[in-house]
């Protein structure tokens, strides 16, 4: 690859923070055939069905690099054009083991973000749909292989529609126009974050998305609280257990059973985690830590906290069980203690209890070759390493909800997070529906990780442009205030 060659698309595991132990999966990140759609026919003249004409209108079928939006470099086209309609088509083949099909493991084809609306079929049945842009979603075509031959493939499509106009569709600095303008940017249409098969038990640990979260919020009695969701039917009694372990000793487990009866298909999570006193598994912990943070206070209470000097996560394991103890399903992910606060009557923002600056850039999440898709999960790092070393701790990620990697390395080095979403420019029942909709996935997604301190779910007065004159724009901001502090920590 030459110098000034575009990045390839990655090929590493596009969800790090929640993790199978025994991962079976695929990238389809690389060449799509590609196809505009600016008379809206596709649907009429039945391209999932029949596959992608080598033309339409004036365009000819091309093929771009997924997951990059077609205006940008590396997708290989890097065209600054208007197109509402966008199709997608490339060949797939099951990915699963034969002693995961034995088992009954279903196959998701999942999608880190697609902007705007899509829908995907395999072999011209229709599979699922999605509205939102910033969100991932994943969809079960397990189906699609039921009668398929070993290695046979199948013809995955997908059709975006992504309005350059609509003013009431969240977009943040995407301009309305092929051409950016004053303060916005060039736009991204279509699949801009990792696509890619895994293959996953019939009944599962759901992730972030599907409502599991854990909270390291309580220093005060050393407690990680949450609740994990069961995704899947089930017939017969479960178990659920966890545990937490420090520098690699284990400090706190639970096993809780799911009943076959149980409707809510979840379980809450409420573990203590706070080291024991004088035994030499402590001694292990302790001396490990002040290795690794020689000049700071690490502990309080008994529990290791997280901090940008010093980012420390508790690993956590969680496994789904029968009855008879056959693991069905296990996943791993870490966990941070940390509490915030802002209610002293001080003005101050604590951290852990103490008065902490926030020294941050406004990161709006713009590369130069690939537009709002990072080019990789390095560059995300650096990206991270970079501003810590010029002495910034944190940034307010503006108008974008990032890829989940740079969350995944926010809560390793240290470094604090504000959370966005880009917002829309005109207000109306529409704009309202659409947003609640994808600002609740976003916090979901995202709630778990320690490096996320603030939420700011709108910019300025965006969208709202009369909140003085119109009632109903001051209830939606209540609304939204609401809706982020209570997203049910289950559902």
């Amino acid at each position: 690859m030459g110098t000034n060659d575009p990045p390839p698309p990655s090929t590493s595991y596009p969800r790090p923070d929640l993790v199978r132990k025994n991962l079976t999966w695929t990238i389809l990140n690389g060449p799509w055939a590609f196809l505009f759609d600016d008379s809206n026919t596709g649907l009429e003249e039945k391209w999932q069905e029949t596959g992608l004409p080598e033309s339409a209108d004036t365009h000819r079928k091309t093929t771009i690099n997924v997951p990059y939006a077609f205006q940008t470099r590396a997708s290989g086209l890097d065209l600054r054009e208007a197109h509402e309609v966008l199709w997608y088509e490339r060949g797939i083949q099951d990915i699963r083991t034969d002693a995961e099909k034995a088992a009954g493991h279903r196959v998701l084809l999942r999608f880190g973000a697609v902007d705007y609306e899509c829908s995907i079929w395999v072999d011209g049945h229709l599979y699922g749909e999605h509205r939102g842009g910033y969100v991932p979603f994943d969809v079960d075509i397990s189906d699609a292989f039921a009668a398929a031959a070993e290695n046979d493939e199948k013809r995955v499509t997908v059709r975006v529609r992504d309005s350059p106009t609509d003013l009431t569709q969240p977009r943040g600095k995407q301009y309305w126009g092929p051409e950016p303008e004053s303060i916005f940017y060039t736009p991204t249409s279509g699949i801009w974050q990792s696509v890619w098969l895994e293959s996953v038990p019939a009944v599962r640990i759901g992730d972030w998305s599907a409502g599991t979260v854990l909270s390291g919020d309580d220093i005060e009695e050393g407690r990680v609280r949450g609740g994990v969701v069961l995704e899947g039917v089930s017939h017969g009694a479960l178990i659920i257990r966890t545990v937490v372990s420090l520098t690699g000793e284990v400090i706190g487990k639970s096993s809780l059973g799911v009943g076959a009866s149980d409707k809510e298909d979840s379980v809450a999570i409420d573990l203590d985690v706070r080291i024991s006193e004088g035994d030499a598994a402590t001694g292990r912990i302790e001396s490990e830590l002040e290795l690794a943070y020689p000049e700071a206070d690490v502990w309080y209470n008994r529990i290791a906290l997280w901090a940008p000097e010093h980012p420390i996560l508790y690993d956590v394991e969680i496994s789904l069980e029968d009855a008879t103890g056959n693991v069905i399903d296990e996943v791993q992910t870490t966990v941070g203690m940390r509490s915030i606060t802002w209610e002293n009557g001080d003005g101050t923002f604590r951290l852990n209890g103490q008065p902490y600056f926030q020294a941050l850039v406004l990161d709006q999440g713009y590369w130069p070759d690939t537009g709002l898709t990072p080019p990789s999960s390095d560059a995300l790092k650096a990206d991270i390493e970079l501003a810590k070393r010029m002495g910034f701790n944190g940034c307010r990620k503006h108008q974008k909800v990032e890829d989940p990697v740079f969350h995944y390395w926010a809560d390793r080095l240290g470094y604090l997070v504000w959370g966005e979403i880009g917002n829309a420019y005109e207000f109306n029942q529409e704009y309202i529906e659409r947003f609640n909709e994808e600002w609740a996935a976003a916090v979901k997604r995202d709630r778990s990780h320690p490096c996320v301190v603030v939420w700011t779910p709108v910019n300025e007065s965006w969208g709202y442009k009369d909140l003085k004159g119109n009632v109903e724009q001051r209830n939606h901001i209540r609304l939204i205030y609401t809706l982020t502090k209570y997203i049910p920590p289950i559902s």
